[in-house]
């Protein structure tokens, strides 16, 4: 008969109980580095010590209606107004405010900012407003330009850490002729590890005068010219500006095991109605065997009939009984339990 000693019992209980009790979550805690970087010079022989400097982290500037995207014509003249502010358990902080270049296609000469330097108390916010004046001979295609809402230094000496919020501004000449067009100028892949996805990256660079986002399609052959996979990447969340470039990545999953040898890799990258910027081609080299990643394995649970959820190539399964799905957190609690307690009788020898 199997006995329930002392130590089955207390391993059973703390599982459940880690299971069951709620884990709290701590977010944004007014971490701080006391001492931090020390430069100096010394002479043999010399003792020195180094007074704490607080390093605040994690500041809670924030920032409302900050992107302006619109459209403009030459002569027009236009305001966007925006909020900044700090939360109450912050402390107080000045503000500085500026118009950065972004590319060839600048806005930033016509961009002005009425109040570019002020001082927020804790749970204070404070309005921005920005004035663009787009020439009349502003040309074509898009204009650009980031507004830097950034915490200003302390005066004090030692490490500071400080906030800052870049919100875009992107202005489109409106009857202009917009120039869609790039190139794709590096296509690499990462390390390849046996039993891992393989990464596939490819940059491409904005040669157009105007803003959009894009898309990749990528397609990995053997030596032989045989394809093993296309992949399909989604449309970027934010657009690429002229002059500018940007990476995506393509994970490629083989659905078997890859010989040794070099592999190509062909990608496209389109707009998001599919018309083809650029095309280039890459590789990849196996040096080691590979095996791929298991499948994903799935399979449906119901409490009157067994299951073995398996990856497709069959080498990971697990078997489960009639009645293991009883509900939620109690399953979960009773497999973790009996797992530990089978454990136990294995190692005490019954």
């Amino acid at each position: 008969m199997i006995k329930l000693t002392k130590q089955v019992l207390a391993t059973l209980t703390l599982v459940i109980l880690f299971i069951l009790l709620p884990v709290p979550v701590l977010a944004n805690q007014g971490l701080w580095v006391a001492g931090g970087r020390l430069v100096t010079d010394v002479s043999p022989g010399d003792t020195l010590t180094q007074l704490p400097v607080p390093v605040l982290a994690n500041p809670g500037l924030w920032v409302a209606d900050g992107r302006l995207v619109t459209d403009v014509s030459p002569g027009d003249t236009l305001t966007h107004k925006m909020s900044v502010g700090i939360r109450e358990s912050d402390s107080a902080m000045d503000i500085a405010v500026e118009v950065r270049d972004l590319g060839e296609y600048s806005a930033r000469d016509f961009i002005t900012i009425d109040n570019p330097s002020f001082h927020l108390e804790p749970g204070e916010s404070q309005d921005v407003m920005a004035t663009i004046n787009v020439p009349l001979d502003v040309g074509e295609g898009g204009r650009y330009a980031i507004i830097r809402i950034a915490q200003k230094p302390a005066a004090t000496k030692g490490i500071s850490s400080l906030v800052a919020i870049e919100a875009p501004v992107r202005l489109t000449i409106k009857d202009s002729q917009l120039i869609h067009e790039g190139e794709i100028t590096e296509v690499s892949a990462g390390e390849v590890i046996s039993g891992k996805p393989v990464d596939i990256f490819i940059t491409f660079k904005n040669n157009g005068n105007h803003h959009f986002k894009f898309k990749g399609e990528v397609t990995v052959s053997d030596a032989r010219g045989k394809v093993l996979d296309t992949i399909y990447t989604v449309v970027i969340p934010s657009p690429v500006i002229p002059s500018m470039s940007k990476k995506i990545k393509a994970t490629f999953i083989p659905k078997g095991d890859l010989p040794l040898g070099v592999y190509q890799v062909k990608s496209s990258i389109m707009l998001e109605d599919s018309t083809v910027l650029d095309e280039a081609v890459g590789s990849f080299e196996v040096k080691e065997p590979y095996v791929p990643p298991p499948s994903p394995a799935s399979s449906t649970l119901t409490p009157d009939s067994a299951a073995k959820p398996e990856t497709e190539d069959g080498r990971i399964s697990i078997s489960l009984p009639m009645g293991t799905v009883i509900g939620g957190a109690v399953a979960g609690v009773i497999v973790v339990a009996l797992l530990v307690y089978f454990l136990a009788i294995r190692r005490r020898g019954y």
